[in-house]
């Protein structure tokens, strides 16, 4: 088995060399299960560092210093040039946790017959690493997510390449939620999820990333109508604001460990999910 993650990097050298150290760590606990990691990383024109950082790790990481259309097009490069059987990916401003890929493998390995797609738990980090609560994945919906009712939490999302394949790959139009999207597209190929409630990864919120600043909540207006009709078929005038509520309050009751953390956590500025 090999396991390929694809990192996308553009001017956070700030986090940058903390991404991949946390990715790299990985590859002797691996290599002790017999699981080969396969680990690329895409920067289409970083200006602040990143690129010599990344040039510093030799063969260590697969370089792919290319310009793309954005964030997407840049994991559909990366992605383009893995090999591995289990697909990941993480932004540069994200970290896997101690023995994650090992927990990912070990898991695939397990369920080869039975799941595509595994999703597990977060911490929730800020610019210094400390640690606001634990976010945690919920079992996936179609319809759930086509009402707003549904979260998978990407650094701790991995899937096969199978699956992968079987789709066009990331939307490189789609600049807010193209792990989203991908994963309805996954859905409506019969994917089958699995969530564990594992802590995989830490997803930070900083300054200038998208969740801290919110600054994207008109995109994801829009987002949210096209998938809405990708899902159900449906125009969004048809959107049934009785059905969001439903699905969001069963969401807090079934996934009671992120609706305990979100309690203990509080809402705050960059800090909503």
């Amino acid at each position: 088995m090999k396991i390929s993650i694809v990192t996308i990097s553009y001017n956070q050298g700030k986090f940058l060399r903390s991404c991949i150290d946390s990715v790299l760590s990985e590859k002797n606990k691996l290599a002790d299960i017999g699981v080969e990691l396969n680990y690329i990383i895409v920067d289409p024109g970083s200006t602040d560092g990143s690129r010599e950082l990344i040039q510093s790790y030799g063969d260590e990481v697969v370089k792919l210093f290319e310009k793309d259309k954005g964030p997407a097009d840049g994991l559909n490069n990366g992605f383009s040039k893995a090999d591995g059987d289990i697909f990941g990916y993480l932004n540069s401003d994200d970290i896997l946790v101690p023995g994650a890929l090992v927990k990912v493998a070990e898991f695939f390995k397990e369920h080869s017959t039975t799941t595509d797609i595994v999703s597990g738990a977060a911490n929730l980090i800020g610019a210094n690493d400390e640690v606001y609560r634990i976010l945690y994945s919920d079992s996936y919906s179609k319809k759930a997510y086509a009402y707003s009712g549904c979260v998978l939490i990407q650094p701790s999302s991995f899937f096969t390449r199978e699956m992968y394949l079987k789709t066009k790959g990331f939307n490189a139009n789609n600049k807010t939620n193209w792990d989203g999207e991908l994963f309805v597209d996954m859905a409506l190929q019969g994917a089958r999820f699995t969530k564990i409630n594992d802590i995989l990864s830490g997803y930070r919120v900083h300054d200038e990333s998208i969740t801290g600043t919110m600054s994207t909540a008109e995109k994801m207006k829009e987002y949210r109508a096209r998938m809405y009709t990708k899902i159900t078929g449906k125009h969004i005038s048809s959107y049934s604001k009785s059905t969001e509520t439903y699905y969001k309050y069963k969401r807090k009751i079934k996934n009671w460990r992120d609706t305990l953390e979100r309690i203990k956590g509080g809402r705050s500025f960059g800090r909503a999910l």
